[in-house]
């Protein structure tokens, strides 16, 4: 600088000269900073944003999108009314569940395989996986020993069994043609909203978003939940999932083109492990 302007001082602290010359010099040092991280997108392991996704794109296609989670509640009301198609019910946490199909308030039955008691608990076992959830009410009758049969708030214990309290202990196992009845609809839902948070567990309490006359305002999430609800494949999964591809494609029947060929051709499929003859 001196020498291209020689009445100039640039070893002056605080002058504007000093300070032209240090922005430039700052910015020669980002243009190389720059360029740097640039590189790093050209390669495949180490691309980030939009780099990532026209690679991936061109590999795997788009990111898995986010999903809604489905599943069951129960409603209770008068026998006869309908729920229809399209009526919504809200969670503590804000989140929005609408009914896929009209449900009915009906009654129904199932048999006891078994009916069993521990000091005041009683266990009723029946055949097939059938949905429940805590506090559905059931009415027992048919059993000779007199203690079983009432009206009774449920515990689920699987998709075949639940348990109740007795008024008072009694013989065990029950005996006689024992009936497990209750009267509820069975609320087939998915949120409204996409991603993990709209899962939910096992008997969460659902609030009716309208008044429905003839239906009790809240409704219970069933033994198996809200699931199913997925957030946007991260970049992370996408870029792994891109050189899991790249790595495998041209080998037959390894264990990369098989998780690709899956994940590929059946619908619904994120995620697929290979048991291979190497495995213990």
């Amino acid at each position: 600088i001196q020498e291209q302007i020689p009445e100039s001082d640039p070893f002056v602290e605080a002058n504007w000269i000093t300070a032209l010359s240090d922005s430039n010099a700052n910015r020669q040092y980002d243009f190389f900073v720059q360029l740097a991280l640039l590189r790093e997108q050209m390669f495949w392991d180490k691309a980030t944003g939009t780099s990532l996704s026209r690679w991936a794109n061109v590999w795997v296609g788009p990111p898995n999108p986010a999903t809604q989670s489905t599943g069951i509640a129960f409603a209770t009301g008068t026998v006869g009314t309908d729920i229809l198609a399209g009526e919504q019910l809200t969670s503590a946490d804000g989140i929005t569940y609408e009914l896929t199909a009209t449900a009915t308030v009906a009654t129904g039955s199932t048999n006891a395989l078994s009916l069993t008691s521990s000091g005041t608990t009683a266990t009723f076992t029946f055949s097939g996986d059938f949905p429940m959830s805590n506090n559905l009410i059931m009415t027992i009758s048919g059993a000779n020993e007199s203690a079983y049969n009432g009206t009774f708030p449920i515990s689920v214990i699987d998709g075949a069994s639940f348990s109740y309290t007795l008024p008072n202990s009694t013989t065990s196992p029950a005996t006689g043609t024992i009936v497990a009845t209750t009267t509820a609809a069975g609320l087939f839902l998915q949120s409204v909203d996409f991603g993990e948070d709209t899962n939910q567990d096992a008997n969460t309490t659902l609030t009716f978003t309208n008044t429905l006359a003839g239906i009790d305002s809240t409704a219970m999430v069933t033994q198996d939940g809200l699931g199913g609800g997925s957030d946007i494949e991260n970049p992370t999964d996408y870029r792994n999932r891109m050189l899991e591809r790249v790595r495998g494609y041209l080998a037959f029947f390894s264990v990369d083109t098989i998780k690709t060929f899956i994940r590929d051709n059946v619908s619904g499929v994120t995620k697929v492990w290979v048991f291979t003859p190497d495995d213990s």
